[in-house]
């Protein structure tokens, strides 16, 4: 469920993609309450900070892979470092934007997609993989 304070987020995408690919590489992340109703699959290539995600607040650094469900509000609050004049590091991610329908309408209802389905289910809470 969104919040009233978040912001909705609009893919610049065009036509029929099912897909979209988006690489980030700013002084820090998209810092704004924000939903879309595309899944979103993002890897961390660089930077640390603060993810909020619906009711929860989880850390992450590089090489963390994060699958944030549809509507579901987030963001991604860079650590305090990133935002001085003299950081010289940047926030790196690549996301990859989908809906749960982009393979066709019953795609993951086949029974060799049901442990995927259950972990698009699970990602409306959001979910973490993490080599820490």
């Amino acid at each position: 469920m969104t919040d009233p304070q978040s912001i909705y987020f609009k893919l610049p995408k065009t036509g029929k993609e099912g897909f979209f690919t988006q690489y980030d590489d700013q002084p820090h992340f998209y810092d704004q309450l924000h939903h879309h109703p595309e899944l979103q699959l993002m890897y961390v290539i660089n930077g640390t900070g603060d993810l909020y995600i619906g009711d929860s607040i989880t850390s992450f650094t590089a090489g963390d892979l994060f699958l944030i469900g549809s509507n579901q509000n987030h963001l991604f609050k860079s650590d305090s470092k990133y935002y001085t004049d003299n950081c010289f590091e940047k926030s790196t991610s690549i996301s990859v934007f989908f809906h749960d329908q982009s393979l066709g309408k019953d795609f993951f209802e086949i029974s060799e997609m049901s442990t995927i389905r259950h972990l698009i289910e699970r990602a409306n809470r959001g979910c973490v993989f993490s080599r820490r």
